[in-house]
């Protein structure tokens, strides 16, 4: 099956600039100090939601310390407190989320895995220094994507980037899971592609009805939950033994 993608090329010079998908705007409505400056909220903002995540998972299951010595504590202790055997269907649905993710960003789904200690990951990226490089990769990223200069993400380069990062986050969640990795890689790329396409099209079309800045922002955000939930081994609603089965 091929998959092939397309611009018109009779659209008007703002829908040309506005089809990249991820340099949207307008040079003329936002500063790359006005883009510097969304990037690092929204990384600071991406941090916060991911350990506040993480941290409320740990809570439930048993950790008793404060968000500031949980924040500082060793991600190897951490990852020891909560325990659950994701099912085949669980890790799949995970892999899926992730490749969402990165199909809307490229570094959020494996800077999520790498910012939870999740499961599946090789030793070395469970400590701080990795940890906080795949938050810095983030915060890059959110940048980069509201300068107008921001290549399409439906081009060679950021699609082969997506497909590369979301399989890597197929096989870590397949590894975490003690499942295979072949089929979590091909959902979570598949779904990346997928993802990338439709983050484009709704994108596009809604930076003709909203501000640009805050069309980018939104889908942040939707990335950003995407590549939390994936860290999840339990399904929202449920807790207990039952969430394991």
């Amino acid at each position: 099956m091929h998959l092939v993608f397309r611009i018109n090329a009779t659209r008007g010079p703002r829908s040309a600039h506005m089809a990249r998908g991820r340099g949207l705007q307008d040079s003329s409505t936002i500063t790359p100090l006005r883009a510097v400056a969304s990037g690092l909220l929204a990384g600071a903002v991406s941090t916060l939601a991911m350990d506040a995540l993480r941290f409320a998972r740990d809570r439930r299951g048993g950790d008793h310390n404060g968000f500031r010595a949980w924040e500082f504590s060793s991600r190897l202790s951490r990852s020891k407190v909560v325990t659950a055997t994701p099912t085949a269907r669980s890790h799949l649905q995970r892999a899926a989320l992730a490749g969402a993710a990165t199909g809307l960003r490229s570094t959020v789904g494996t800077a999520a895995l790498i910012n939870a200690g999740a499961p599946g990951l090789p030793e070395a990226l469970t400590r701080r220094h990795p940890k906080a490089a795949a938050r810095r990769a983030v915060a890059v990223e959110l940048v980069f994507d509201k300068l107008p200069s921001a290549p399409s993400r439906l081009a060679r380069r950021g699609l082969t980037a997506r497909i590369v990062h979301a399989g890597i986050a197929g096989a870590v969640v397949a590894r975490g899971a003690n499942q295979p990795a072949l089929p979590a890689v091909l959902v979570a790329s598949t779904t990346a592609v997928v993802s990338a396409r439709v983050g484009h099209e709704v994108r596009v079309a809604a930076s003709d009805r909203f501000p640009p800045l805050l069309v980018a922002a939104a889908e942040d955000g939707i990335a950003l939950s995407l590549a939390a939930a994936s860290t999840s081994l339990r399904r929202p609603g449920r807790s207990g033994p039952a969430a394991a089965r």
